[in-house]
């Protein structure tokens, strides 16, 4: 995906993804962006015949993204033989919230070396999150 792409993901309110470098050797590494939304003007949706949250904003068009929750998982090897069970093979979890754009940029260079280009729509990584 491109920035504008991951940018418009972000203001809908939905999750992107990557696989990182921040894991020890045997291990894999994967984190996901959840954009924090002001649930006094919106709400997601979920309905049955989307695959994804649908924002609902009260005023259209309004940023009502508030900031960024960061989640990074570092799997232990296995898991990929059971998906279904990757939980059991969680070597670290870490969240961390940011209250900008900029802030999320920043820790995703410092701490991963990549920019936003290289976050994903989920399903697009082997991520099992």
């Amino acid at each position: 995906m491109n920035r504008l792409q991951v940018l418009e993901r972000l203001k809908l309110g939905r999750v992107v993804e990557a696989e990182v470098r921040a894991g020890p050797q045997g291990r894999r590494a994967f984190i996901e962006v959840h954009p924090l939304i002001d649930e006094t003007v919106s709400e997601l949706r979920v309905s049955e015949s989307s695959i994804e949250p649908l924002l609902s904003r009260s005023t259209p068009n309004t940023n009502v993204v508030t900031g960024y929750r960061l989640r990074l998982c570092i799997l232990n090897s296995g898991w990929e033989e059971t998906p279904d069970d990757w939980d059991h093979f969680i070597h670290m979890q870490d969240w961390s919230n940011f209250n900008s754009l900029a802030e999320l940029e920043m820790a995703l260079s410092e701490r991963f070396s990549i920019g936003l280009e290289e976050l994903q729509i989920p399903g697009k990584t082997e991520s099992p999150l």
